[in-house]
C-alpha cells in the first residue's frame, strides 16, 4: 500500500509539474512582450522628456547635417576665439601705452624731485651765508 502511495504521488507530481512547465512555457512569450513594449514605452517618454529621441533620430536620418552642424559649431567657436585674440592684443597695445605713460611720468617725477633737492641744497647754502 505504501509503494502505491509513493507512485500515485509521483504520477501527480509528474503531471502537476508537467502541466505547470506547460502553462509557463505558453505564457512567457506574451508576458516577455508585454514587459518590452512597456519597457520601450518608458524609454520612449523618457526619451521625449529629455528632446534626445528628436535629435537621435534626425542625426540618423540625416549625417550630412550632423557634419554641416559640427562644422557650423566649430566656426563659431573659432569665430569666438579670434574675437578673444583681437581683445586681447588691444587690451595688449593699451597696456603697452599706459605702460610708456607711466615711465614717462616716473622720468618727470624723477627730475621734479632732483630739481627740488637743488633749491633746498641752495636756500640752505644761502642761509648759511
Amino acid at each position: 500500500m505504501n509503494c502505491d502511495k509513493k507512485e500515485s504521488f509521483r504520477k501527480w507530481a509528474t503531471f502537476v509539474l508537467s502541466t505547470l512547465a506547460l502553462v509557463v512555457t505558453s505564457l512567457r512569450d506574451p508576458i516577455a512582450l508585454t514587459f518590452k513594449v512597456s519597457v520601450q514605452d518608458v524609454v520612449r517618454q523618457e526619451l521625449a522628456r529629455h528632446n534626445i529621441s528628436a535629435a537621435t533620430e534626425a542625426r540618423t536620418q540625416n549625417p550630412p547635417a550632423l557634419a554641416n552642424e559640427a562644422l557650423t559649431h566649430l566656426e563659431h567657436d573659432l569665430a569666438a576665439i579670434r574675437a578673444e585674440a583681437a581683445t586681447g592684443e588691444a587690451s595688449h597695445e593699451l597696456l603697452v601705452e599706459v605702460d610708456h605713460c607711466l615711465l614717462s611720468m616716473e622720468k618727470k617725477l624723477d627730475l621734479f624731485l632732483k630739481e627740488c633737492q637743488r633749491e633746498r641744497k641752495l636756500q640752505s647754502g644761502k642761509d648759511d651765508l
